[in-house]
């Protein structure tokens, strides 16, 4: 519409003009070097336009000519970028594809290119790292770390470098830095945990722990774990005292009755002080969450049962909430299979069998057969099955 409109202006200004031209055509007299010209108003207009006209398009011609030379470097400059963006796609693409030999090849193409690009030293470090280069790894992680916007991740190949080595103060210097850049990281705060409590430095790692809570990296119930676990290792240290320790037990059970650990160190001292109910509920209440084996014949020799055949009923007390796990299923059938009780002994190890069984249950089935039936040959080959089985329960 608008290229319409200024057609028609044009031409009205065109048509205009020759009918004034036609009314009062003019004259235009040159005089130059004894020379003299007479034009037309209107023909004189026109070699001046054309004039000007010439002077463009003469400009335009220059400036194309003078800027074949900058396309030619643009186009070049445009073909190595391209070249140079395909070498580090190259490099990702091996380097996730886990073919790390490619990856190093591509890598060292594209090192002239990209040797202060972050992107790049992160990619190279991983790779180097995976290819087990671990000196050219935390060269490319030292780069990054020069690099304000990028030196988390300088830090992190190089905690990673450490905790590699086995060396735990520079990992746990190296983390103490990354927090002060990422302070809120989940990854950096839960290895600062795991290194306090390698380096037993009970109190930061309470702290590290509710920071974590208060952070929402760390469920209510996952931080009563996790303060159930330091409680517990507080409990192993040589120079505390016998109080202290149950202290630390104690706080560690109420915290993750699911620590069987924790529980079957507790049960014993709670036992010498006289406290038998308190050991045998802690025992079952583990036992319902955690059940171990350990924990049974514990349990058994706290209750002391007169016979097997007793022996049998507290075991069955113990399972009562639990009886389907295959702890409490494979507790049953020793102690059936002490007490002599083989129709109970060979139903719970039938229904082992199917489950996972293991090796201890293909062995208690040998037993089984040895016992009730006195039949080597089926107990050998309840054996033979086994050796293919897992080894434990």
């Amino acid at each position: 519409m608008k290229w319409i409109l200024f057609i028609l202006a044009f031409v009205l200004v065109f048509v205009s003009l020759g009918l004034l031209a036609l009314q009062n055509p003019g004259v235009v007299e040159i005089s130059w070097l004894g020379y003299e010209v007479q034009l037309t108003a209107m023909f004189a207009l026109l070699i001046l336009l054309f004039f000007f006209f010439s002077i463009i398009l003469l400009g335009y011609g220059i400036s194309w000519l003078l800027g074949i030379p900058l396309k030619w470097l643009s186009f070049f400059r445009r073909s190595k970028n391209e070249r140079a963006e395909l070498g580090l796609l190259e490099l990702l693409s091996s380097y996730e594809a886990e073919i790390f030999s490619d990856a190093l090849q591509h890598q060292k193409k594209a090192a002239h290119l990209f040797s202060n690009n972050p992107f790049f030293l992160w990619v190279s470090g991983n790779t180097f790292e995976r290819a087990e280069k671990h000196f050219e790894a935390e060269k490319c992680y030292m780069a990054l770390t020069k690099n304000p916007s990028s030196t988390f991740l300088g830090l992190k190949g190089q905690i990673r470098a450490a905790m590699h080595r086995g060396d735990v103060k520079s990992a746990y210097d190296l983390l103490k830095r990354a927090e002060k850049v990422v302070p809120t990281s989940p990854w950096v705060l839960k290895h600062l945990l795991a290194l306090t409590r390698e380096k037993k430095d009970f109190e930061e790692a309470e702290v590290l722990i509710l920071r974590l809570e208060d952070l929402g990296y760390f469920t209510p119930d996952q931080s009563k774990k996790q303060m159930g676990f330091v409680q517990y290792q507080q409990s192993l240290q040589p120079k505390i005292s016998l109080s202290q320790k149950e202290v630390f037990l104690r706080q560690a059970h109420y915290l993750d009755p699911s620590l069987a650990e924790a529980t079957a160190i507790l049960a014993p001292l709670l036992q010498k002080q006289g406290h038998i109910t308190y050991a045998l509920t802690a025992l079952e209440t583990t036992w319902n969450l955690n059940p171990t084996q350990t924990l049974g014949d514990l349990y058994l020799k706290i209750v002391s049962p007169k016979d097997e055949m007793r022996a049998f009923q507290e075991a069955q007390t113990l399972v009562k909430d639990n009886p389907k796990h295959p702890e409490s299923l494979f507790f049953l059938a020793r102690i059936a299979l002490q007490a002599k009780l083989w129709g109970e002994a060979r139903a719970f190890l039938t229904e082992l069998l199917k489950q996972n069984p293991t090796a201890d249950v293909y062995q208690l089935l040998s037993h089984l057969e040895l016992e009730e039936k006195h039949n080597g040959k089926a107990a050998l080959k309840w054996l033979e099955e086994g050796l293919q089985a897992p080894r434990h329960v």
